[in-house]
């Protein structure tokens, strides 16, 4: 499902210049990663990656880790089309 979700958003700024992209990639993996943390924080009581240094929101995701999840976005981009070319994954258009 994860997949299919950043696979409908490639499709769809396929044509926004890559730095924007990669902000785009790097709001959805906060997004995600936000949620999951205050998910798992009411539903056990704690976060596993509870992140108590750097800059943090409510320590479930950290800012200054946004250059790491940009590259992350990239190389992400980047699989996803090497399996689109090879035919593993379907192209959204």
């Amino acid at each position: 499902m994860r997949l299919a979700l950043f696979i409908l958003i490639m499709s769809k700024t396929k044509n926004v210049p890559i730095i924007f992209r990669l902000f785009i990639y790097a709001i959805g993996i906060y997004i995600v990663e936000f949620a999951s943390g205050f998910l798992l924080d009411m539903l056990t009581g704690s976060c596993p990656w509870e992140y108590k240094e750097g800059l943090h929101i409510l320590g479930y995701i950290r800012l200054d880790y946004l250059p790491a999840w940009m590259g992350f976005g990239y190389l992400l981009e980047k699989l996803v089309l090497f399996f689109q070319q090879l035919g593993l994954i379907p192209k959204y258009n």
